[in-house]
This record gives structure tokens, C-alpha cells and sequence, in this order.
């Protein structure tokens, strides 16, 4: 896993971990409702893009909606 750091909040960072965790949310939407159980929210992300990809996946799982790449990216 590569580590680098956010020099503002002086935390690391992995942008890996963060695709990881967005990845598996979009290939076992089952995954999804373990990770809404924990405390990540998407300012926990460093990556903007990561970070939108989180809050719509979350969003889609509180309104029922479809948890796949194509109807989240769009």
C-alpha cells in the first residue's frame, strides 16, 4: 500500500485503500450496508473523486436506488 500525507491535516493517505473501499461498495452492494455501519464519511476521503463515489453510493443505499458503476457515475 503506498502512504503519502495530507499536509493539511497531516494524516496519511492511500489512495488505494480509498479506490478499495469505493470498488467493493460498486461490486457487492451488500458490502455497501457493512461500510454505512462504521464511521467513514466522505470528508474521511482524500481524493475528491473518491469522495464523490462514496456519498452517491451512500445516497443510493438509503433511497433503494442501484449500487453499479454505470448508474453511479451517472
Amino acid at each position: 500500500m503506498n502512504l503519502s500525507h495530507n499536509a493539511q491535516a497531516g494524516v496519511p493517505v492511500s489512495l488505494e485503500a480509498e479506490a478499495s473501499v469505493v470498488g467493493s461498495m460498486m461490486a457487492r452492494p451488500k458490502v455497501t450496508g457493512e461500510v454505512v455501519g462504521t464511521q467513514l464519511q466522505p470528508e474521511h476521503f482524500y481524493s475528491d473523486a473518491n469522495r464523490l463515489l462514496f456519498d452517491q453510493i451512500v445516497d443510493a443505499y438509503y433511497t433503494d436506488g442501484p449500487i453499479d458503476p454505470l448508474s453511479i457515475v451517472e
